[in-house]
């Protein structure tokens, strides 16, 4: 009897904190530590997780209004082709209805926007792995952007999450233009670099 009372609470626990610090913990992450491009691209090729289209977050600035904006990864945000960002997926999305969004994304669909929220005005906070920052005028032409942030801190939700985000997306390039940004949200040693 006692064991059984054990395994409801138990379960019941696990249902009730799927999306919540448990579940992160039982897939292996860890305090952020400092990283740079070279080892997140090392680890990248180590979990097998495709390194086309990586960006960093630009300073400890950008870390932190990441954190108080969205405050959850991984993540993700879509923008349309007007750069606004697209107000589908909201902060306390679990990764579920991220998986059902990213599915029905379509030209078809009419989305709400948030026009106070625009591309350009996330961009100016990222920058590619040599450093140089993205100019939004130098954007191809695309009907959706799909910015996914991720941390290698997170552990195993990278592998989880972001590759299959990707991997649905690319099956949408038939019929979608896309452009992906796979965010890299780990703080940066050269962020308390001296130059």
């Amino acid at each position: 009897m006692k064991i059984t009372k054990f395994l409801f609470l138990l379960i019941s626990l696990f249902i009730l904190t799927s999306c919540s610090k448990i579940m992160v913990f039982l897939y292996g992450a860890h305090a952020p530590r400092p990283e740079t491009p070279e080892s997140i691209f090392k680890y990248l090729k180590k979990k097998k997780i495709n390194d086309d289209n990586i960006y960093f977050l630009k300073d400890s600035m950008a870390f932190y209004n990441y954190f108080q904006g969205f405050g959850k990864l991984p993540s993700v945000k879509i923008y349309n082709n007007d750069l606004y960002l697209l107000d589908i997926i909201k902060k306390d999305t679990c990764s579920g209805q991220t998986d059902k969004m990213i599915r029905a994304l379509s030209l078809n669909n009419s989305y709400p926007v948030d026009s106070s929220r625009t591309l350009e005005h996330v961009l100016i906070n990222i920058m590619r792995s040599d450093g140089n920052e993205i100019k939004t005028d130098k954007l191809d032409s695309s009907d959706f952007f799909v910015l996914m942030y991720w941390a290698k801190f997170t552990g195993k939700l990278n592998k989880k999450n972001i590759a299959y985000w990707e991997e649905q997306l690319r099956k949408k390039e038939d019929s979608l233009n896309l452009t992906i940004f796979k965010i890299n949200c780990d703080p940066l040693e050269s962020w308390w670099s001296e130059n």
